[in-house]
């Protein structure tokens, strides 16, 4: 590979050092574009948009089903998992999501289950999530 290197830098050279800067300063600006670029799709994932959002939730099933199947296959463990937010789809309304692995479920099993865990887990969330007023056209959280 090094033999390669020095054989490219010869060619570079026997251009003329007009060429090698003229070279230098476009991978320079190719480097920074792709850097801006990563930069924006980063910040797009950090704060995404109301549709990221309702397909990143519409997601979640299939990515927890592969979790906790993963889990059970690999420890013998089975679960129960519950998550929950402001969903966009209801117009920001806290919704709970709740998965279980495959076989018994553990909300089967709990008579009141709606009454002892997805109302507390509520609760808990409305606490948790900031409300969101939007008074004229800018969103005011509290």
């Amino acid at each position: 590979m090094s033999g390669l290197h020095a054989e490219a830098a010869k060619a570079m050279m026997a251009c003329g050092e007009e060429y090698v800067k003229k070279m230098e300063l476009e991978a320079k600006l190719e480097s920074e574009h792709c850097a801006e670029k990563v930069k924006a799709e980063l910040e797009a994932l950090h704060n995404p948009d109301e549709l990221a959002q309702v397909q990143y939730i519409e997601g979640l099933s299939a990515v927890v089903s592969q979790l906790l199947q993963t889990i059970q296959e690999t420890t013998g463990w089975y679960g129960s998992i519950y998550l929950g937010g402001p969903d966009p789809c209801v117009a920001g309304d806290v919704r709970v999501f709740r998965k279980g692995s495959t076989g018994l479920s553990f909300h089967e099993v709990l008579a009141d289950h709606h009454t002892c865990v997805v109302e507390p887990f509520t609760m808990f969330l409305k606490g948790a999530v900031p409300v969101k007023l939007t008074i004229g056209h800018d969103p005011i959280f509290i």
